[in-house]
């Protein structure tokens, strides 16, 4: 159980936000989500939204991102980093006792496997250069304020109730399901790290009750080509 309040801010909707809670309220710490209905981070009055709720011992956790399969284009990329101007603005005026930023592996090369903390940042995408920008935005007030940080860089996340139905295991294992064939982009040759929910959720309930600091990969350090996971789902459920 962790002793401060943890806010999580992108627990509505939002996948990796939904379960974070559930794993904290699990264990019997003091968890308040907060959802986009309940604030609009694309509002600047979010910021004195943000003010009222945040509490000075709390653990915050920034888990709210408009992902790829809402929008890939400048419009979305905008949209998100406009996101975090207001989380950051809000922490320079109203400090939290520790904070996490949900970030991407999507920050690094598409080439690089198995991706390190001191890999470069070069995406090949709008949403990793989208994820290095929030960072970049969100670190200055952060360290104005002097609040203890992590930022989180998940390689591609899979489990039950994932909404997203993008590329890899969860799209994969609902097609097979349906005993439908698996599409795959080329031969399927790409190859990613994948990582499961509750291990994302576990190692960032630790973090916060140990209050770690800096830069952290949540990876398996194993990639896989599209190719292999597709066939391994396909033997899985029957199919071919």
């Amino acid at each position: 159980m962790i002793k401060n309040r943890t806010v999580v801010i992108g627990a509505g909707s939002g996948f990796i936000g939904k379960k974070i809670c559930e794993r904290l309220k699990a264990s019997g710490s003091e968890v308040l989500a907060v959802s986009s209905k309940d604030v609009d981070l694309l509002n600047p009055e979010s910021v004195a939204q943000l003010k009222k709720i945040i509490r000075a011992d709390d653990a915050v956790v920034f888990a709210s991102a408009i992902t790829p399969d809402k929008g890939k284009d400048a419009a979305t990329f905008m949209k998100n980093v406009t996101m975090s101007v207001n989380v950051a603005t809000a922490l320079e005026q109203a400090p939290c006792a520790y904070f996490i930023y949900i970030s991407s592996d999507a920050v690094y090369a598409d080439n690089i496997n198995p991706v390190r903390e001191d890999s470069p940042c070069d995406s090949g995408g709008l949403y990793g250069y989208m994820h290095r920008a929030r960072e970049l935005v969100l670190k200055p007030s952060l360290q104005k304020s002097k609040i203890p940080h992590l930022f989180l860089r998940p390689t591609a996340v899979y489990g039950h109730g994932d909404t997203h139905n993008g590329y890899g295991p969860n799209r994969f294992l609902r097609t097979a399901l349906q005993k439908k064939n698996i599409g795959l982009f080329g031969g399927g040759e790409e190859k990613r790290d994948h990582i499961y929910i509750d291990d994302v959720t576990q190692l960032i309930e630790l973090s916060i009750a140990a209050k770690k600091e800096g830069i952290l990969n949540i990876a398996t350090g194993t990639s896989i080509s599209f190719y292999d996971l597709a066939k391994n789902i396909a033997e899985m459920t029957g199919g071919n």
